[in-house]
């Protein structure tokens, strides 16, 4: 029998299989990933292309009210797949959360698959067994923010990896390129790895052949946004232009005050990633091997390419986890209690975060539930009025009617008959002044409706008032400007 279906350890690969497996099931009956920004920016396009057959962007940031026009804020092929699978799924929370499931599933066998040849000839020792299950199950449980793209450019770029290392040229290429047309930025720096695994061998004819090859895929999948609107490109980089990072600076003074300001927000925004993908980034640059040395400077490459990536989007842990797997699944015999450690000690902010996220949403009551929420809010509003949502409610809505993340048309806001938010904490003693996210210059808004009766978030017994479990939000109106709109309200 081969080594990987030893019956010894089937058990163990058993329970990695059915905790992933309660751990979706839950996250989908009580709806425990609330969508995020990155849902309007990816997957409203293949919402709109699963039910109107055309794979467009509307109500974006630097879009005017009611325009649409061809998709262009990331090449085509994820919101493309996201809509076929909404075509076949429909539209909800539910599919969405199965469908980033899947993803990081599929991630997480291709990085398994290219690893196979360090520990095969390891996996019958119980060490290596353990660590190897404990990563699988916490990297494929939590590792990505979803609603993003990444996870699906780490698929093909990781089995691009794999068709290069069998000296699949030609497929390599080509899963190279699809996963530049997923994400650039995944396309870039698998690239990176890819030429050095190719430089490390002096192998300078294939890498011509993989570059041209891959240029070519990437160029071909972006084509039809192209042909359908000239102005793709500009409207690509006016979109991207919007980011933390400080690419137009005056100084070197100014660009380290901004860079410095950048990765502030983007530690208060993803702390548990940058913390696992520190820890594992810097174990990574511990790995030796003479049969795969390209990977150690991979390694370098991805961790202090992340100082920069995190000034963007703290959510690329995927950057620095190849060459900490080599490591840690050719290393783990010798030192596997401090393998153990670094993999618990790296993923436990990201296991709390979802724990949170279970324990919170079993105690929401059925006034908090988002089936709940459309129903009433959708009553007062009528078929015809137009609606602008928090990130978090847009499957609460999508399914009936489409609607504008209130972040991006702040500008326009009073063209918009009703706003519907949800406040930043769930503690109901804060008193807090209703969370209207814009500038009260732009529109006046009355609050008709408040959905938020929820009590606080308990942990055994004790408060935690730091993480907002249910839908209940409040419904504001567009109505003439009055004062008393704005003054002293609070709940």
């Amino acid at each position: 029998m081969a080594p990987a279906l030893s019956k010894s350890h089937q058990p163990v690969w058993f329970l990695v299989g059915l905790i992933w497996t309660v751990g979706l099931l839950l996250s989908c009956i009580y709806e425990t990933r609330q969508p995020s920004t990155d849902v309007f920016l990816f997957k409203e396009a293949g919402v709109k292309f699963a039910t109107a057959g055309r794979l467009e962007a509307s109500h974006l940031t630097h879009m005017g009210f009611g325009e649409s026009r061809p998709y262009a804020y990331y090449p085509p092929l994820y919101p493309t797949l996201f809509g076929l699978w909404t075509k076949i799924a429909g539209v909800g929370l539910k599919q969405s959360i199965i469908f980033d499931a899947l993803l990081r599933l599929l991630r997480t066998l291709s990085l398994l698959a290219l690893l196979y040849p360090v520990w095969r000839k390891r996996i019958r020792e119980p060490n290596m067994v353990l660590a190897a299950a404990v990563f699988v199950l916490c990297f494929s449980l939590v590792s990505s923010d979803g609603d993003r793209p990444d996870d699906l450019a780490a698929i093909f770029g990781l089995t691009s990896l794999l068709a290069l290392r069998r000296e699949r040229l030609f497929l390599a290429a080509l899963l190279l390129g699809l996963a530049g047309a997923t994400s650039p930025a995944g396309g870039v720096f698998f690239a990176f790895a890819g030429s050095l695994n190719l430089l490390y061998y002096r192998r300078y004819l294939p890498l011509v052949g993989l570059g041209a090859g891959a240029v070519l895929v990437f160029a071909l999948c972006n084509l039809p946004v192209f042909l359908s609107d000239p102005q793709a490109f500009l409207r690509f980089s006016k979109q991207a232009g919007i980011s933390n990072f400080p690419y137009k600076v005056s100084s070197a003074a100014v660009f380290l005050q901004s860079f410095g300001a950048a990765l502030k927000h983007s530690w208060s925004a993803g702390w548990p990633y940058v913390i696992c993908a520190g820890l594992l980034g810097g174990l990574s640059l511990r790995y030796r091997s003479t049969n795969l040395g390209w990977v150690r400077w991979a390694s370098w490459l991805f961790l202090g390419a992340n100082l920069v990536v995190w000034t963007l989007q703290p959510y690329y842990l995927w950057f620095s986890i190849l060459g900490f797997t080599f490591f840690l699944l050719s290393e783990v015999p010798k030192r596997s209690a401090a393998a153990l450690v670094s993999i618990s000690l790296a993923f436990l902010p990201l296991l709390f975060r979802e724990a949170k996220g279970q324990l919170s949403a079993f105690q929401r009551t059925p006034k908090q539930s988002a089936s709940y929420v459309a129903k009433t809010v959708l009553e007062r509003i009528g078929p015809e009025k137009s609606l602008a949502v928090g990130s978090d409610q847009y499957f609460t809505f999508r399914a009936q009617r489409e609607v504008a993340n209130v972040n991006y048309v702040c500008p326009y806001i009073e063209k918009f008959d009703f706003v519907y938010v949800t406040p930043k904490s769930s503690r109901r003693d804060r008193k807090e002044i209703a969370p209207f996210p814009c500038e009260t210059s732009r529109a006046c808004f009355e609050v008709v409706a408040d959905l938020t009766p929820a009590p606080v978030f308990k942990v055994f017994g004790m408060k935690t008032p730091y993480f907002v479990r249910g839908n209940g939000g409040l419904l504001y109106e567009n109505v003439p400007c009055r004062p008393a709109n704005f003054a002293g309200r609070r709940f």
